[in-house]
């Protein structure tokens, strides 16, 4: 049998893993984005605050895929059309396809805060290098006393603003640091009792939390909650993210611009179109949690659906399975739950690096983040920008 051509569009953790899972099959792929790079995004944090520099979180995928069937458009989709089996590209080109896999990511949402323009996202190496270098300026220009409110309690919000928190100390600078949470604490939904944890940690810590906080507006050096004003040099926006499927057609979508898949992972009407990871929900599941753990096990899916498609074999339905979850506070500290069982403290700090470090692909982009955080156990960190 031939196998068709895949192409998968996006090169996140859900094309990325899909790419792989195929190309292990025997298939061959193309990859439709904007670069031939892989950024491992759990790990932006550790960038924004010089843990890490870029090529450390940011890897060709050439680093650990290096089979002949496997090709890059150096481009973005602009419009799919499912009854041609077209993908029009932003550089004008025009691609016929067999069988696609959409896994286009999500983007920060902006539209949540007015004055969104007057803060920094956290979602890609430029953000990081931003953030980084604006916090590296503050300490620069010797000014004796900063302030830096992060907007968002979830995963992202959370570990950037415990690891800015840390670094701060350790450079000896006075500050303030704030995070803004909409819920009654960050984790409150997820896990109370991790919640209660990271509550502790942030007081510990004394990073004002400031819980059921709708913040009204981002001003250029303050964030407006109500009544109140709150004096910032830089603010970070982590409150949520919208999915990347302007390309696709609106009645493919739920009102929240998310892919309607079937629980095999692929369109009920285009059963040739299959989808992973941010941008979906699954009929009569819902939206999964947008966690790296489950694209992957999508990614591992999606790519066994492909393989009985192809062979005209029955496909096996999805169900969401989150193994755990694993959250950093700094060096020394993390929280988190694994098979239901709740850890803290320096347990969960160990469990953590040693998960993220394992899902990084390819042996010498492993061994490179090894070396990085080895040195910073025994070397005090400065905060200067990589190179």
């Amino acid at each position: 049998m031939t196998l068709p051509l895949i192409t998968i569009i996006g090169n996140g953790f859900g094309g990325v893993y899909t790419a792989r899972a195929l190309l292990r099959r025997g298939f061959s792929v193309r990859m439709i984005a904007p670069d031939d790079y892989f950024t491992f995004m759990p790990l932006l944090h550790e960038v924004a605050t010089g843990m890490l520099c870029e090529s450390d979180v940011r890897f060709p995928l050439s680093s650990f895929i290096s089979s002949k069937r496997f090709e890059i458009i150096k481009s973005r989709a602009r419009r799919l059309d499912p009854a041609l089996k077209l993908i029009e590209l932003d550089d004008g080109r025009n691609l016929n396809y067999e069988l696609v896999v959409i896994a286009s990511g999500a983007r920060p949402r902006l539209d949540l805060v007015s004055g969104s323009e007057n803060s920094i996202c956290l979602k890609t190496i430029e953000d990081a290098k931003v953030i980084r270098d604006n916090i590296s300026a503050l300490i620069k220009n010797g000014k004796k006393h900063f302030e830096i409110n992060v907007v968002g309690g979830g995963f992202t919000g959370l570990e950037l603003v415990c690891e800015i928190d840390q670094m701060l100390d350790r450079s000896g600078v006075s500050s303030k640091v704030r995070i803004f949470e909409r819920g009654a604490a960050p984790l409150s939904e997820a896990d109370p009792k991790l919640a209660a944890y990271v509550e502790r940690r942030l007081k510990r810590s004394e990073i004002d939390l400031h819980a059921h906080a709708l913040v009204d507006r981002i001003d250029e050096s303050a964030v407006i909650c109500g009544p109140q004003s709150f004096y910032s040099d830089m603010t970070v926006l982590a409150a949520g993210v919208i999915p990347n499927t302007d390309f696709i057609d609106a009645a493919y979508l739920d009102d929240r611009k998310n892919i309607i898949v079937t629980p095999f992972l692929n369109l009920s009407a285009h059963s040739e179109i299959f989808a992973l990871g941010d941008i979906i929900s699954i009929k009569d599941q819902g939206k999964p949690a947008m966690l790296a753990q489950l694209a992957t096990q999508q990614a591992s899916m999606v790519a066994k659906n492909i393989s009985a498609y192809c062979a005209g074999k029955k496909l096996l339905p999805y169900t969401p399975k989150v193994i755990g979850l694993l959250i950093s506070l700094g060096t020394w500290d993390a929280v988190g739950r694994i098979f239901g069982w709740p850890i803290y403290g320096r347990l969960a700090w160990y469990i953590w690096r040693t998960v993220y470090l394992f899902k990084t692909p390819g042996l010498g982009n492993r061994l490179k983040i090894a070396w990085r955080w080895t040195i910073y156990l025994f070397k005090k960190r400065k905060y200067i920008p990589h190179s």
